[in-house]
This record gives C-alpha cells, structure tokens and sequence, in this order.
C-alpha cells in the first residue's frame, strides 16, 4: 500500500515537473496600460506637467496646403471642405460653411521670448509657462480650463493644446488650442465652436496643426 502511495506521488510530480526540471506555469495576462496622468492645472496656477500625449495622424482629415504665409516663414494648411476666411488678424482662416460663422479655424502668430523651438525635451517646460500664462489671464478669471494644459505631439507637431469656454451675445463656445514655438516664433491654431458641437470638429485642428511647416525667414 505503502508503495502505491508512494508511486502515485511520483507520477503526480511528474506531470508537474518538465523534463529539464523547469516549472510549467500559464504565462501571466499583459498588464493594461496605465490611463495618461491627468494635468493638474487650475486657474489658480497650480500646475505639474502630464506625459506627452501621442496623437495619431492616420485617421485625421485630409489637407490642402497654403504656402508662403507669415512673410514666408510658414507653409500651412487647411481640412478638404474648408473655406478659405481672410482676415488681417491671422496668418490663416478658415470656415467649415461660408454662411455660417462657427465652427472655423484660425492660426495666429506673434514672438516667443522663450523658447526658440519645441523639442521632446522642453515642451514641458513650455507647457508650465503656457498654464501661469492663463491663470494671470484676467478674460479666464470666471472661466475654468475645460482641459488643461498638455504636452501633445501630432506627426511632426509638437506644442500643448488645452480648451475654455467663451460666450458671445448670441452663442456660448468651445475654444480649443494647441501651440508651437518655431524660429522663436508662437504659432496658435485655435477652433471655436458651438458648445456641444466641437468633438466633430476637434480632429479638423488636429490636422491643421500637423501639417503645420516652418522655414526660416528669408
């Protein structure tokens, strides 16, 4: 009886043990990526950079290219079935519908005395400038960031985006935002929206911004 037991033990164990002597186990379940950490920014200026976010431009909406804007310094673009929308307050407009004023997409261009281009390695830093910037911005002292300042990069982009609310005697609007510093120059591409319409139109200045090229002055 005794060596039965003892026989069943030994098969038992070797069925449990490979031929090398190595454990078999199930490998384990690949860990699920952790959630990006969220800007902590506030209007009060309390602020700690969130992880470069990542946009993918594979699924943005085509472009049409705008050469020789800002003295020649910039080649930009706009989403197929936008409207071109002169306007000497920026380098670039455009509008989704002609007769209608919103949604439409501006770029805006003015001088940085920070930082002369945006890399990987820095864009936090601007990041944190870009949020003390707003929370000393007296026209958002009654409006909260609706997302705050974030290091992103879309294709060969690189900057912050970050979005408020604003309200006009007609309409309550979505101001969405990302930036860029390039040859020491600040570039802001900036879509107003309805309120409650901007997510179809959010991807449209994605892809305004990604096919954003700068050249040196001439």
């Amino acid at each position: 009886m005794h060596d039965l037991i003892r026989r069943c033990a030994w098969a038992v164990l070797l069925a449990s043990v490979g031929c090398g002597g190595e454990t078999t186990t199930q490998p384990a379940a690949p860990a699920t990526p952790s959630a990006p950490a969220p800007a902590t920014a506030d209007n009060s200026g309390n602020y700690s950079p969130p992880p470069l976010q990542m946009v993918l431009t594979s699924n943005l909406p085509e472009t049409n290219e705008i050469p020789d804007l800002d003295d020649r310094r910039l080649d930009g673009a706009v989403p197929v079935d936008w409207h071109l929308a002169r306007s000497p307050e920026y380098v670039l407009q455009c509008r989704r519908r002609l007769d209608a004023d919103y949604p439409i997409l501006m770029v805006s261009v003015k001088p940085e005395t920070g930082q002369a281009d945006l890399t990987r390695d820095n864009v936090a830093e601007f990041a944190a400038a870009v949020a003390a910037e707003l929370a000393e911005d007296p026209s958002l002292a009654e409006t909260r960031l609706r997302q705050q300042v974030t290091p992103v990069k879309i294709g060969n982009f690189i900057g912050v985006e970050y979005a408020h609310g604003a309200a006009t005697a007609k309409n309550r609007l979505h101001r969405y935002f990302l930036v860029t510093v390039a040859n020491g120059r600040r570039y802001t591409v900036e879509l107003r929206a309805l309120e409650g319409t901007q997510q179809g139109y959010v991807s449209a200045a994605q892809a305004m911004a990604a096919n954003l090229k700068f050249k040196p002055a001439e």
